[in-house]
């Protein structure tokens, strides 16, 4: 990622914007400034609702849940179709995660 935590100890990084469920959208850490995807996918963290703290020279990752903050629980989906609710187009699935999808 191109940072520097040398001196840092305690909470790392800046949240500059959240998403409306309150992953994080925007962080900034070391004066540069990524999505919480980028550091999601860099740190291989399972969700961008997360806490990065540094105590001495180790940097510890704590997350909230998994998934990629769209909405849609797989475990959910998949209890509906093994119940056969996956119809064609407008699947009752996508509809019930997603209400803008008709």
């Amino acid at each position: 990622m191109g940072i520097d935590l040398n001196g840092v100890q305690g909470a790392i990084g800046n949240v500059i914007k959240k998403t409306d469920t309150g992953h994080i959208a925007e962080i900034e850490i070391d004066g540069k400034q990524f999505t919480g995807r980028d550091v999601r996918e860099k740190l291989k963290l399972t969700s961008t609702d997360f806490q990065l703290t540094k105590t001495g020279n180790k940097v510890q990752a704590v997350t909230v849940g998994s998934g990629h903050d769209v909405g849609m629980s797989q475990y959910g989906a998949e209890g509906m179709a093994r119940e056969g609710k996956q119809q064609n187009k407008s699947s009752p699935i996508i509809t019930k995660e997603h209400k803008s999808v008709k």
